[in-house]
């Protein structure tokens, strides 16, 4: 539980007074307490009913973001997760919707709607597939546009960019943005850049090792992508969760090849995918069967 017992025994007859009164707020914030400040069936029973009166009566977004995930996550009621969520104007519930739409409505066209809209209301784990949505429909602008917002708060975004710039594949002054999204993704705790900073750390004995020293001994280019491939082989030894490092291995990838210059992807290719499949299980996208049918017709 969240809250002591004693906290919330002293807090409870505080709560019950001013819901009673009819805040919205308090009403809300009850409702919360009693379904997340235990686990008996009368406590959330009764969070249910306050969330319900609060989403119902004073039409609170917080309250029907909350009554949907309940919906969508303990009883598994999809249609009654959409009607909550839907009324809730936070960018969170527009995030929730999207998934619904495209995983169990299979309905792409909504989970697209929804999916702009919480990104346009600044979820930046909406921002972040969005970008890879036009990255597949070789919006690049669009693409680059919503992966820079999205690095304000999802840590995959910020090391995306990171790798994107030190390989050369965005343009940059220096070193400047390199050093600025990988800072930014060691803080926001990417497994990826943590790995790197450690890394550093042990082995130039130092609390404070030397980034941009660390960004100058990447190679740029072609080069990278190797360099690139060893880094996730690794990062897949240390952390447990390899679905999310190939994730990032196959977005990555993905610019790389939307930006290469194709006759030199063309001599290359084969190399490439040598390199890939020796250090990670990489399911090609659509973008990468595209590049490969346009080189085999002479492009």
């Amino acid at each position: 539980s969240p809250f002591s017992e004693n906290f919330k025994y002293a807090l409870y007859p505080i709560l019950e007074k001013s819901e009673r009164r009819g805040s919205r707020k308090i009403t809300t914030l009850f409702g919360l307490l009693h379904l997340f400040g235990t686990w008996s069936q009368d406590s959330i029973s009764r969070g249910i009913g306050l969330l319900c009166k609060s989403a119902n009566e004073y039409n609170c977004p917080l309250a029907q973001l909350y009554l949907g995930r309940y919906h969508l996550e303990l009883t598994q009621n999809v249609n009654r997760a959409v009607y909550y969520l839907k009324q809730s104007n936070c960018a969170e519930a527009k995030y929730m919707l999207c998934k619904i739409y495209f995983l169990d409505l299979n309905n792409p066209i909504e989970g697209l709607h929804y999916l702009q809209l919480a990104a346009l209301d600044g979820e930046s784990n909406a921002q972040f597939d969005l970008s890879n949505v036009y990255l597949k429909q070789q919006l690049t602008s669009e693409a680059l546009e919503n992966l820079t917002l999205a690095s304000k708060g999802n840590s995959l975004a910020s090391f995306i960019l990171f790798c994107l710039y030190t390989a050369g594949i965005l343009p940059q002054n220096g070193f400047e943005e390199s050093l600025k999204y990988l800072l930014s993704s060691i803080k926001q705790e990417n497994p990826i850049a943590i790995m790197i900073y450690t890394q550093l750390i042990e082995n130039n004995a130092t609390p404070f090792p030397d980034l941009n020293q660390y960004i100058k001994s990447i190679s740029s280019g072609c080069k990278s992508l190797s360099y690139f491939a060893e880094l996730i082989d690794s990062c897949k030894i240390v952390f447990d969760n390899s679905q999310v490092i190939d994730s990032f291995f196959s977005i990555f990838f993905d610019w790389y090849f939307y930006n290469l210059d194709y006759d030199e992807a063309c001599e290359k290719i084969i190399d490439y995918c040598e390199v890939i499949n020796d250090k990670i299980q990489y399911k090609p996208s659509i973008l990468f069967e595209k590049a490969i049918f346009d080189a085999m017709n002479g492009n």
